[in-house]
C-alpha cells in the first residue's frame, strides 16, 4: 500500500510578496497503538507479548532517566531521542538560573538506516469520495 497525501493550498512568502502555492500533506490512516506493535513482533520472533511490554516499559524508562541527565540517546536502526531546553533570555547570565530553565520537548532524529529504508516509499494522492 502507497502513503497517502492530499493537497493543500499554503501562503507563502519567499520574495516579499505573498503568493499561495500547493503542497503535499500527509493523510493519517490512524494510529498504530503499543499492543499492536507488540503482537507484530511477537508473530515474528520467539517473544512472549509479556516480554515485551517489560522490555518496552523498561526501554522507555531508561530512556526518560538518561535524557533527565543530559545524554542522548540512540538506538541503532531507529534514532536519537534527546531533551531540547528553554528559558527566557537574560541581560545578566548569572540571572539563568536553573529555576528559569525549562524542558521544552524530547526530539526524535531517525537513524540513517531508517531514512534510507523509508526513501523509495510510494505515493499515491488522497481523493475524498
Amino acid at each position: 500500500m502507497s502513503y497517502q497525501y492530499k493537497v493543500k493550498e499554503k501562503k507563502v512568502n519567499l520574495t516579499g510578496e505573498t503568493q499561495y502555492k500547493f503542497f503535499a500533506t500527509p493523510v493519517s490512516m490512524g494510529q498504530v497503538s503499543t499492543d499492536e506493535i507488540i503482537n507484530e513482533i511477537a508473530e515474528r520472533t520467539t517473544l512472549a507479548p509479556s516480554d515485551l511490554v517489560g522490555a518496552i516499559t523498561a526501554l522507555s524508562s531508561i530512556i526518560t532517566e538518561k535524557i533527565k541527565r543530559g545524554y542522548s540517546v540512540k538506538l541503532d536502526r531507529l534514532g536519537t531521542f534527546g531533551l531540547s531546553i528553554t528559558s527566557d533570555g537574560f541581560s545578566d547570565a548569572a540571572k539563568c538560573t536553573p529555576a528559569k530553565v525549562k524542558a521544552k520537548k524530547v526530539w526524535f532524529r531517525a537513524d540513517k538506516r531508517m531514512k534510507e529504508a523509508v526513501s523509495d516509499t510510494n505515493f499515491e494522492r488522497y481523493i475524498h469520495e
